[in-house]
C-alpha cells in the first residue's frame, strides 16, 4: 500500500508527493462533502501481480517442493494486510470486527491486544493501540491493517499443464488442492500467483473452479475479452460440464431448481433454503445431473452436472439434498450434516453459523494456524518460534 497518483485525493488536489500529502493532512483539508481528508483518501490498493508490484510480491518468499509427501508448501513470511470496512463492518467496533472476521489468524483477545501493542495494526494507516480497540467505531471508507506471519497450507505439487494459448485466451488445467485466487490462509498457494511466478503470465480471471475442483480455467488476455465472455457466461450462452464421484446410486437423470441460502458468510457454507430464511441470503439455482456409471462394489457413481445458474457449492449442495454427496466433500459429506444427507431431498435444517464455523470434523482439533496438529502430521517445520505471537 502507498500513496498512489490515482487515488482520488491525489488527483483531485493535483499532488505528486509523500511531503505534500502531510502538508495538506497538517492544514486540515476537507473534502466537497465537508469531510476532513485522512492518509487513506490518498492510498490506492495495486495488485500484487501488477508490474510495479511483482518483484516485491515474490520477494515475500519462496516454494519448497516436498517429494516424500508430494506437496507444494510456502515458507513462512510476514505479511501486511490492507482491508478497506465491508458493509456489513459498520458501526462495529475495530475490536468485535477482528475477533467475529479473523479469529483463524488471532483466536483469542489477549493475542489480537498483543499484535496492536507491537505495533502490527493500523487503522486508516495510523498505528491503534490495544485501549483504543474498543472505542473505534468503523465507517464507510475506513482501512484496517494488520501485519501476520502467514503459513500457508500445502497444494500438490504438479504445475497447472497449459492447453491453449491464443491471441484472445489462455487456458490451463488446474490441479485439484488450488484455489485460483487469494482466499483465507492462501496467497502465494493460489493459481494466479503460481501461474505468474512460475509461467510469467498475469491476466484477467473470467470464471472460477472450486480450490477442491480440478478442471479447465480460462484466463481473457483483455478486459474487452473478459467483459464480452462474462456476459455470454452470465446469458449461458456458455455450457459449463462437470464430473464427480458421489455416494450411492444416483438416478439416470435428476434436477434440481432448490435455491440456496448461505448459513455462514465468514465460511461460505450453504444448504437449501426454507419457506421462512431470510431472503437476502436466498439465491436461486438450478442443475441437471445424469448419471454416467454405477460402481456396484464401492456403492459410488460417476455423475455428469450441468449446471444452469453459477451459485457457489451449487452442485455439492445439490447432490448432497439428492441424497447422494460428492464423496471426498469436505463440508457437505461431513457427518455434521447428519444422515440426512444420505436422504433423497432432506436436510439437517437447525445447523447454524457457530456449528458451521466450528462443527466440521475438518477443523476440529486444528493448530492455531488451521493446519491439522497429528502424530502422523508431517508437514514441514513452520517456524513457529520466529515469532511467538504468530
Amino acid at each position: 500500500m502507498q500513496v498512489c497518483k490515482d487515488a482520488p485525493a491525489v488527483k483531485l488536489l493535483k499532488l505528486d508527493t509523500k511531503e505534500g500529502v502531510a502538508s495538506v493532512l497538517a492544514k486540515s483539508v476537507t473534502t466537497r462533502k465537508n469531510k476532513k481528508l485522512k492518509m487513506v483518501n490518498f492510498m490506492k490498493k495495486q495488485s500484487p501481480l501488477s508490474p510495479e508490484k511483482l518483484e516485491d510480491t515474490f520477494a515475500e518468499t519462496d516454494y519448497i517442493i516436498d517429494e516424500k509427501s508430494g506437496l507444494r508448501r510456502v515458507r513462512p513470511y510476514y505479511f501486511t494486510h490492507h482491508k478497506f470496512a465491508l458493509k456489513r463492518w459498520l458501526g462495529m467496533s475495530v475490536f468485535d470486527m477482528m475477533m467475529k472476521e479473523f479469529s483463524l489468524h488471532i483466536s483469542t483477545p489477549e493475542k489480537l491486544e498483543q499484535t496492536a501493542e507491537r505495533g502490527y495494526m493500523l487503522f486508516n494507516m495510523e498505528i491503534i493501540n490495544a485501549s483504543e480497540l474498543k472505542n473505534r467505531i468503523i465507517k464507510d471508507g475506513d482501512m484496517i491493517s494488520t501485519k501476520d506471519h502467514r503459513h500457508e497450507p500445502p497444494v500438490r505439487i504438479p504445475l497447472p499443464e497449459v492447453i491453449a494459448d491464443t491471441d484472445e485466451f489462455y487456458v490451463v488445467n488446474k490441479p485439484s488442492s488450488l484455489p485460483i485466487h487469494p482466499v483465507a490462509q492462501y496467497r502465494h498457494n493460489s493459481l494466479i500467483f503460481l501461474i505468474a511466478r512460475e509461467y510469467k503470465v498475469n491476466y484477467h480471471v473470467i470464471h472460477r473452479l472450486d480450490r477442491l475442483t480440478s478442471g479447465l480455467v480460462i484466463f481473457a488476455k483483455t478486459k474487452e475479452v473478459a467483459k464480452r465472455v462474462s456476459k455470454e457466461i452470465s446469458d449461458r450462452v456458455v455450457r459449463k460440464q462437470y464430473l464427480l464421484r458421489v455416494v450411492g446410486k444416483f438416478p439416470d437423470k435428476a434436477v434440481c431448481d432448490k435455491s440456496l441460502f448461505e448459513i455462514s458468510a465468514k465460511k461460505g457454507i450453504y444448504r437449501v433454503a426454507k419457506a421462512d430464511d431470510d431472503e437476502k441470503k436466498v439465491k436461486t439455482a438450478l442443475t441437471e445431473f445424469e448419471l454416467v456409471e454405477y460402481f456396484k462394489e464401492a456403492d459410488q457413481s460417476l455423475v455428469r452436472a450441468i449446471p444452469k445458474t453459477g451459485r457457489t457449492h451449487q452442485i455439492r449442495v445439490h447432490t448432497q439434498y439428492l441424497g447422494c454427496p460428492i464423496v471426498n466433500d469436505p463440508v457437505y459429506n461431513d457427518p455434521l450434516f447428519g444422515k440426512e444427507r444420505f436422504v433423497e431431498r432432506q436436510q439437517r435444517e437447525d445447523i447454524t453459523e457457530e456449528m458451521a464455523v466450528n462443527g466440521l470434523t475438518k477443523t476440529k482439533n486444528w493448530g492455531p494456524k488451521g493446519y491439522k496438529i497429528s502424530e502422523d502430521d508431517n508437514r514441514l517445520d513452520m517456524d513457529f518460534e520466529r515469532d511467538p505471537l504468530w
